[in-house]
């Protein structure tokens, strides 16, 4: 095959401008520095056929591959037009850019003892997977994926890591309220912490049950999934240990699944909802540090007395950003390919790859939405501890203002909050003539 480009020098010169562009944005690309005409041509040819597709992809991706995948399970990749093959390359170059730029930025802040940055940047890593945006793509079409206005707008700032217009925040210099109504001790430390703008923390906060209404939820969601496979999923079974030397009977995990398929043990399941932002994390990179370090804590917990038992354990470790623990995930895909074939007998790997999907979809649903109730819930308490404040500064003792005046009046203005609409419509009808 050969190339001129005499026939239109015009065109010859946009293309070779343009690809020149496109190599100082992308320099590990497909094109090469110097390229003439037609090297260009027959890149983009051979990036039509698929030849050089798969040695680039796997240059691009570098260390982000699954290390739970199987050999079997690695599809090969659809064809793509160069076209489509370009602007992947250049949006992969583009995310490197500004994720290198998001860590220049957190570094320089941490240094200067500003926290948010950094927690922008952990919260975008660890948002970078196939799982955490799933509930964007969820649809409406089942009701568990309907959310109210709020409740989405929510669930978007924490994803962006944008502040949440929801959330009160306190100006020294404006604020009368206290500013222990923007701090939380839950953690158990001597030094209540600043409630961060996002919702981060309110999400799972220990105070108000938050943590535990997302546990739940989530566990709830998990074994509707299995049932849809036809499995036996129990949640939080009673009596399953029986060994007093391990003092099991106070152990009790959330699902027990008595008929897994293509096991011979029955598999018990404790469910994990984790941050992304917390002590466990070593570095920022490190975003599967935190659901591996619940992974650890929960086979310490019940791994000895389950295989005591003769059960097979599975921790199933999420994230609040979303990110779902590899060895949970194998054992969902096994699950479903067993369920495929004795129901099908061929699985299919689409088939597979959509039941997958789906899971995703739900239980990153559950998480967006029940975090974000857990905002709501949160927000409403600071706020009445906020009224309650503002309340005691417009009614406090003068030095001329005795007790019974005071009460009165506090209690006239609780019945004029509480009676609003009474007074109005009684107005409108004293009004008329």
């Amino acid at each position: 095959m050969q190339f001129s480009c005499d026939a239109s020098p015009e065109v010859s010169a946009q293309v070779l401008h343009y690809v020149e562009l496109y190599r100082r944005r992308v320099p590990q690309g497909a094109f090469k520095e110097n390229d003439s005409f037609p090297a260009i041509i027959k890149t983009i040819v051979d990036i039509e056929s698929g030849d050089s597709v798969a040695p680039r992809e796997t240059q691009l991706q570098g260390g982000s591959q699954d290390p739970y995948a199987r050999p079997e399970d690695t599809q090969p990749t659809r064809r793509r037009t160069s076209q489509g093959v370009l602007y992947s390359d250049f949006v992969k170059e583009e995310l490197q850019r500004l994720l290198v730029r998001s860590k220049a930025r957190a570094d320089t802040a941490f240094e200067n003892g500003c926290h948010d940055d950094r927690v922008r940047h952990r919260n975008w890593l660890s948002s970078i997977n196939s799982d955490s945006g799933a509930w964007l793509s969820a649809g409406a079409s089942p009701k568990m994926f309907e959310m109210s206005n709020n409740e989405f707008v929510s669930a978007v700032c924490r994803r962006n890591t944008v502040e949440d217009p929801t959330i009160p925040k306190y100006t020294a210099s404006m604020s009368r309220e206290d500013p222990q109504n923007f701090q939380c001790a839950c953690d158990g430390s001597s030094q209540s912490k600043r409630i961060d703008p996002y919702g981060y923390h309110l999400v799972g906060c220990r105070i108000g049950a938050n943590a535990i209404r997302l546990h739940d939820e989530v566990v709830a969601t998990v074994a509707k999934l299995f049932r849809t496979l036809r499995l036996d999923a129990i949640v939080e079974p009673t009596r399953l240990f029986n060994n007093p030397d391990e003092d099991a009977s106070s152990q009790r995990p959330d699902i027990f699944i008595r008929n897994p398929r293509g096991l011979g043990r029955q598999v018990i399941i404790d469910v994990a909802v984790t941050g992304v932002n917390g002590q466990s994390r070593t570095s920022d990179e490190a975003t599967d540090r935190p659901l591996q370090t619940r992974y650890d804590q929960k086979m310490a917990k019940y791994g000895r007395v389950a295989e005591q038992c003769n059960l097979r354990f599975i921790p199933a470790v999420f994230s609040h950003a979303g990110q779902i623990h590899g060895v949970f995930k194998a054992f969902v895909k096994e699950q479903i390919t067993q369920k495929l074939v004795a129901f099908e007998g061929d699985p299919k790997p689409s088939k597979i790859n959509s039941i997958m999907k789906w899971w995703s979809r739900c239980i990153s649903v559950a998480i967006a939405k029940t975090a974000s109730r857990n905002v709501a819930f949160k927000v409403a308490k600071m706020r009445e501890a906020i009224m309650e404040d503002q309340d005691e500064f417009l009614m406090r003792n003068t030095e001329c203002a005795d007790v019974d005046m005071h009460t009165n009046n506090r209690a006239h203005l609780e019945d004029v909050a509480q009676n609003a609409d009474l007074y109005i419509a009684n107005q409108a009808v004293s009004s008329q003539p």
